[in-house]
């Protein structure tokens, strides 16, 4: 058993003058986690969070230590990781209310496949999906289309000088760039977002039951889209992810095979929500970073190269992962805590980017930081982010356009900044922006 439950008995702290409470999934640390991530980094960085039965890992070595020992610290996969009554709402029909169960009638219960499998298993997807992307566009190959798609975004901005950053831009570019690559129509982009909204809804629950009811139509509808799709590309193969998907062999133990249809709408719907979620959270955070830091605005104008350094410490402070489960193969110890074979551990990477025995001053953001410990927001090692490259390329293209093309570029006074609802994501549902006027890509204005 950690300090946190020896010490802290009702599970909540004083920190700078302010009562926290010592629980990742309350309403106040979705909003703001770091006081939180704080207190536990210095006085209990292995945490028994007794609500939830978990262990949660706060510091930068720790988490380290978990992420490089696969063997001990698994990946969730699949009932591997839940008891009865827990894990994703729509992942285990054990959790399934009436409605909800008569709503996924017909639907192919998710498997672990790019994401929460482990080695060997993992590998075998792994090597598909690295063999998928190598042979396909790459963000270097995908540049100039990039260009227009943000340039083409920009155009569409309201000639009122307002709006919803995330509703104009943050959304439709990575869901209609990771759409494009797997071979779905662009047009259809906000029900593509919509169908990643409710895959999160899955995963993390803390819904009503009818918002859970409406994930799973919407989980029916994205698996009947996908499945159809994958029987065109058999019949009329075509050069995008689907068409590799449906008729792509994966090495298994008793040889090669074609995907099932669970594994397919598995690996089918980690690319959509991984490029499209992902990315939409590093827009928003970049450019809610860009207008409240003083003076970061006119030094990415007066000097792009600053850009990819802005992207990092944005990525450090903000992690639009906050944090991931693992589950102990045996007992072990870490950090001074016995934790016994079976164990939930949330690995915390939002804590581990701002931990100060790494990053100095690690809460404050700061885009001159010397070059030291890099950070893990993408994750580390075996389940590293495939599409990192790609999230950091689309970023990098959009500030350059976005800080060039709209002059007097402002969070707008008393607007909107919403954020997220999921304990482990850090990102906004909405920001509004104000500007002066949308230049063209030539740099005249409208």
């Amino acid at each position: 058993m950690s300090a946190i439950t020896q010490q802290d008995p009702t599970n909540r702290a004083m920190v700078d003058g302010r009562e926290v409470v010592l629980d990742p999934t309350h309403k106040s640390n979705v909003e703001c986690p770091f006081p939180m991530y704080k207190h536990l980094r210095e006085q209990a960085p292995v945490a028994h969070i007794r609500d939830h039965d978990f262990y949660m890992v706060t510091t930068h070595d720790l988490c380290m230590e978990v992420l490089r020992d696969p063997a001990t610290f698994r990946q969730w996969d699949g009932d591997e990781m839940f008891g009865p009554g827990e894990g994703p709402p729509l992942g285990r029909p054990s959790n399934w209310s009436p409605e909800v169960r008569a709503a996924m009638e017909g639907a192919y219960l998710p498997t672990s496949t790019l994401v929460n499998a482990n080695p060997p298993r993992h590998t075998r997807y792994r090597k598909l999906a690295n063999k998928l992307f190598s042979a396909r566009r790459t963000a270097d190959d995908m540049e100039d289309r990039l260009r227009e798609l943000v340039d083409e975004l920009i155009d569409s901005f309201p000639v009122s000088g307002e709006a919803d950053f995330v509703d104009v831009f943050a959304v439709p570019f990575p869901i209609r760039v990771i759409s494009e690559v797997l071979g779905f129509p662009a047009d259809q982009y906000r029900t593509f977002k919509r169908w990643t909204d409710s895959a999160m809804v899955a995963i993390a629950g803390g819904v009503d039951t009818d918002r859970l009811v409406e994930a799973a139509n919407d989980i029916v509808e994205f698996q009947g889209f996908l499945l159809e799709m994958v029987e065109s590309r058999r019949k009329e193969p075509k050069d995008d992810v689907v068409g590799y998907l449906a008729n792509a062999q994966l090495q298994d133990v008793d040889g090669p095979r074609p995907l099932n249809e669970r594994e397919t709408i598995g690996i089918g719907l980690h690319l959509l929500t991984g490029g499209g979620e992902t990315t939409t959270n590093l827009l928003g955070n970049l450019m809610h970073r860009i207008t409240a830091e003083p003076g970061l605005l006119e030094r990415i104008k007066a000097d792009n190269a600053i850009i990819p350094q802005v992207i990092e410490e944005t990525l450090r402070v903000d992690s639009p992962f906050q944090a991931l489960f693992r589950r102990t193969t045996r007992a072990v110890t870490l950090g001074g805590v016995d934790l016994p074979e079976g164990a939930k551990v949330l690995v915390t990477f939002g804590s581990a980017n701002h931990d100060e025995a790494h990053f100095p001053d690690g809460d404050d953001f700061d885009v001159d930081r010397p070059e030291g410990t890099p950070h893990i927001a993408f994750g580390f090692g075996t389940h590293f982010c495939l599409g990192a490259p790609l999230a950091r390329r689309e970023a990098k293209l959009a500030l350059e356009a976005l800080t060039r093309r709209l002059p007097g570029l402002r969070a707008k006074p008393g607007g909107e900044v919403v954020q997220h609802e999921h304990a482990f994501l850090r990102g906004l549902r909405r920001f509004d922006i104000q500007y002066d006027a949308v230049l063209p890509a030539s740099g005249a204005a409208r």
